[in-house]
């Protein structure tokens, strides 16, 4: 009975201690592509370096040339003047930010901790942006690809039903209200307005409020349609 972080780490052991299992898939898999490459932990990179042939403390092999095609997102970014928390609990303007420091980061399962910063990138240019009000007074601003959490963990609290505001381009902006949905071949749920965001095409989606109960997330939408002007969906 293992856990995902463990999974990950018991893949890793094995190709580090097992020479023939390794050089059996560097043999196999000549190129490994990997989507959301921003998103790679740090025993994910080694053990995708072992599979791909790019060892790392283990030993060479005829077979280790396998090429890694990496699919990132470097459009997730913030506005330069962002404060960021440092795992020390100070603040820093994010483009002080430099390698080696430590940053407040989400760490998975809900959880916030400390987290290293291998590289810092910087781009100016015009892009759309998108601003987060919360109602303690504070603000983000950020790019429209970039991922805001929610406070809210899927199968760590009670089921909820969703306020949240999709937009597709070229069709514009609208409101709707999911719950969960079983949506795995394992009969786990997930929120509903992510699968409903992919099934409708929407780009992109923002939570607005969540509710234990249905009723009280329609009349909420209602409310919000009308003094905003926003069609809804079914």
């Amino acid at each position: 009975m293992v856990d995902f972080p463990e999974l990950l780490l018991r893949c890793y052991e094995l190709l580090v201690r097992n020479e023939p299992l390794r050089a059996h898939y560097n043999a196999r898999f000549r190129h490994v592509l990997v989507d959301e490459f921003q998103d790679t932990n740090v025993l994910q990179y080694k053990w995708l370096k072992l599979l791909a042939g790019r060892l790392d403390g283990a030993a060479a092999t005829e077979a280790g040339s396998g090429a890694i095609f990496a699919v990132g997102d470097d459009d997730q970014c913030l506005l330069a003047g962002t404060k960021v928390t440092m795992a020390d609990g100070r603040f820093k303007l994010i483009e002080d930010v430099r390698v080696d420091d430590l940053v407040c980061s989400a760490v998975g399962g809900g959880r916030i901790g400390a987290a290293r910063v291998t590289k810092v990138f910087e781009r100016q240019e015009r892009v759309p942006l998108v601003t987060v009000h919360t109602q303690k007074g504070k603000s983000l601003t950020s790019t429209l690809e970039h991922v805001h959490f929610a406070g809210y963990t899927v199968g760590h609290l009670p089921a909820k039903y969703f306020l949240h505001l999709m937009n597709k381009p070229g069709v514009g902006y609208r409101l709707a209200v999911s719950g969960h949905r079983s949506a795995r071949s394992d009969g786990k749920t997930v929120p509903g307005f992510r699968q409903r965001a992919r099934q409708e095409g929407g780009e992109h989606c923002w939570v607005i409020d969540a509710f234990d109960d249905e009723v009280e997330a329609r009349e909420r939408m209602n409310v919000l349609s009308l003094s905003d002007g926003l069609p809804r969906a079914s």
